[in-house]
């Protein structure tokens, strides 16, 4: 079991809230400001770059419902009520406040709501999870089931995709063929009980349950280096091919991924948090993360309509003031809503 405190844990969880709402940001503004398709552009490895570096984010929020969830005995009325209703709501309203306040008909609008704003697809599926959560928590009552559920779970929800891509990618002629025909085989087995985010969702779970030794953390770290380096490299080498942005290894659920983000959470459950100014500033962001995941579109939007990323030239400013800016600003106004009643409990 882990040693560390109910609280300890409170406190890296409020650290990786926090820089994984950064990183979501940082992947959204990136989108927004990417002006040039010339792959030898100094700006186009800039903005590569720095998505590349920053994809670990969504995966982190899983890990952290997962660590949470999974932790507790809640009753699937209360799951239902307290925390699948408010999502819902959430995702009601939000969807109608981006959707109907621009131009456009009627019908096009009304469609455009029930589909949701393209950066709320992380919203059903989280509800999905929390649907899922009282089976999950049948497996992870036994340490051995939990391990066989994430071995399966590597193996058909990441390796294999990943291998696919990859050999679509770069294996050409026989290899491709003949690897395609295996992962075709293998997905024949239709085994979607450990596909998905699952499998982020239990992890985070694990990671945050079990004290892991030293050497396992630095085999964890070792992989993060190598998953990040393995974003950066196939993203590159692929749109080299192509002589376009290939976004196959942008792909939450690829081994690159899933190492970089099971680096990332280790990292910060591994360290001590002293400073209590600062741990108190991150429990207040924290709280405000989900209302700023959903707002900073909005505000990305209209900063880009007033002209604001056009105040920088060059791509690094570009992207982390603007960043920074969009981060501040969605932060200030999940946090005045989380100061209305109504507001903090069904859309924030």
């Amino acid at each position: 079991m882990n040693k560390k405190t109910s609280n300890q844990r409170t406190v890296y969880m409020d650290y990786l809230r926090v820089i994984a709402s950064f990183a979501v940001i940082i992947i959204h503004t990136v989108s927004f400001t990417w002006y040039t398709p010339d792959l030898q552009d100094f700006g186009w490895k800039v903005y590569c770059l720095a998505t590349c570096m920053s994809r670990w984010g969504v995966p982190i929020f899983v890990m952290i419902s997962g660590a949470l969830f999974l932790s507790r005995n809640i009753p699937i009325k209360t799951l239902y009520s307290k925390y699948i209703l408010r999502l819902i709501s959430a995702c009601l309203i939000w969807s109608a406040v981006f959707n109907f306040t621009g131009k456009g008909s009627f019908t096009a609008k009304f469609y455009s709501f029930l589909e949701g704003p393209f950066h709320m697809w992380f919203v059903p599926m989280i509800i999905g999870l929390y649907i899922c959560t009282p089976l999950l928590k049948k497996i992870t009552a036994d340490d051995n089931t939990t391990d066989y559920f994430l071995i399966l779970a590597f193996i058909f929800a990441f390796f294999i995709p990943s291998a696919s891509l990859m050999i679509k990618d770069f294996g050409g002629g026989i290899i491709n063929r003949a690897g395609a025909a295996v992962i075709d085989s293998v997905n024949k087995l239709k085994i979607h009980m450990v596909l998905g985010y699952t499998g982020y969702y239990v992890l985070g779970y694990v990671l945050n349950k079990r004290t892991l030794r030293k050497r396992t953390q630095l085999i964890i770290y070792a992989l993060g280096v190598l998953g990040f380096a393995m974003t950066i490299y196939l993203t590159f080498a692929a749109s080299r091919n192509e002589n376009r942005l290939v976004e196959n290894y942008f792909d939450n659920l690829t081994v690159n991924l899933l190492f970089s983000a099971a680096a990332v959470f280790v990292w910060f459950k591994s360290r001590k948090y002293k400073n209590k100014k600062l741990n108190a500033l991150m429990k207040v962001l924290s709280k405000y993360s989900f209302g700023s995941y959903i707002v900073h579109m909005y505000v990305l939007n209209t900063l880009k309509a007033n002209n604001f990323l056009s105040l920088f030239s060059d791509p690094i400013s570009r992207i982390y003031i603007t960043g920074i800016t969009v981060f501040i600003i969605s932060k200030i106004i999940s946090g005045i809503l989380n100061h209305i009643s109504v507001a903090k409990k069904y859309i924030v």
